[in-house]
């Protein structure tokens, strides 16, 4: 391989270890996961394994016999990420169901490479190159192996595609968009190695069949391209969409800030402090402090129309709260509390203007650390 080419696995492999560390520091490690790094792992394995038999590689004298066996191995182990896909969208995360629904899959997959070796160890005791070309004289031993490698891709894709069709409904948006270009690059495969696997039988049988190279070569990259976008489309998006929940959570959080340590100050009891957060914490965690923060300052808001406060500053924030909410002046105010405080809930754009309202003219009783817990 050239040293290019090493400098890339390794920079590939080393993203690929980090990203797994923190996966698994963040206990989000799932079928999904494993699905990916099974994926990239076999690809990059298959492709070192080529690239080190071409000429000027470190293993150019390797018995191409040899290297057709192992990468064929790795596109079923590659293959075999594919369900573990399935299985992360249908919502598997217990282990014991996940190896449950591998048992077929892996037995299939195992009987493909036991006849891959057993072709493999033919050829090399009759001397024959095992080539694989659809051509009426082409030997038995690479017949059977190229047929039961295409056949295989064939069962894998077709199934992929019609489970990806059937899930089409059960799925929110973004995971349909991603399902539509699995199913389409799926089938793309599935027909074009099930022609390729008609081709190798009649082969077989001794028939002259066209030469459907370039239809298949353009046929696979369609399919791939379409596969991998549709398995890479909802995870970007689904990041993407995470980030914005989680940048508007936070921005949230951080304006309600002056409010909330306004109700802390007059209503100590109705605010829950919790122990400071590890890291940037995720999309619905920030999400839930800042629905956690809309629902304490709505909590103070709906005491401050009651019995009027007993200090000076909680009568300055009742009487800038009346000018600053209009839900809060006599008259507007609903019969119950428990409605109130849902009707202050669901207008977070009034409580931020209340909130910066308080922070500019009222000297806030401030605990830092505290505003940021809460």
């Amino acid at each position: 391989m050239e040293p290019g080419g090493i400098l890339r696995v390794g920079l590939i492999v080393a993203l690929l270890a980090a990203w797994l560390l923190y996966r698994w520091y963040r206990r989000s490690v799932t079928a999904g996961t494993w699905a990916l790094i099974l994926v990239v792992t076999a690809n990059l394995i298959s492709s070192i394994i080529r690239r080190g038999a071409k000429p000027g590689g470190l293993w150019e004298g390797a018995d191409p016999r040899l290297v057709v066996l192992l990468t064929n191995i790795m596109i079923v182990a590659s293959l075999i990420g594919l369900v573990l896909f399935r299985l992360y969208i249908e919502g598997y995360t217990d282990a014991a169901a996940i190896r449950r629904r591998l048992r077929g899959p892996l037995a299939v997959a195992a009987v493909a490479i036991a006849v891959f070796g057993a072709c493999t160890i033919w050829a090399f005791s009759t001397g024959d190159p095992m080539e694989m070309y659809n051509r009426p004289d082409i030997s038995l031993p690479a017949g059977i192996f190229a047929l039961t490698g295409r056949l295989y891709m064939t069962w894998v894709f077709g199934e992929t595609g019609v489970w990806a069709i059937r899930w089409l409904r059960r799925t929110t948006l973004m995971t349909r968009i991603g399902l539509v270009l699995v199913a389409a690059g799926s089938l793309i495969l599935a027909a074009s190695t099930l022609i390729d696997s008609a081709a190798a039988l009649l082969s077989l049988f001794g028939y002259v069949v066209p030469d459907t190279h370039n239809y298949i070569a353009r046929s696979d990259t369609l399919g791939a391209i379409g596969l991998v976008a549709g398995i890479l489309v909802p995870v970007l998006l689904g990041r993407i969409q995470a980030m914005v929940v989680w940048v508007r959570a936070w921005w949230l959080h951080r304006q309600l800030a002056p409010l909330w340590n306004a109700v802390r100050a007059v209503y100590p009891e109705l605010v829950l402090t919790v122990g400071p957060q590890r890291g940037l914490g995720s999309a619905d965690m920030r999400r839930f402090q800042a629905r956690r923060r809309i629902t304490e300052c709505a909590d103070g808001l709906a005491r401050l129309t009651g019995s009027p406060p007993e200090t000076g500053f909680g009568a300055e924030l009742a009487a800038l709260s009346r000018e600053y909410y209009p839900a809060l002046v006599t008259g507007q105010r609903p019969e119950d509390t428990d409605t109130l405080t849902d009707v202050i809930s669901n207008d977070a754009r009034q409580l931020v203007r209340l909130s910066k309202a308080v922070g500019k003219q009222l000297d806030v009783p401030d605990d830092e650390q505290k505003g940021k817990q809460g």
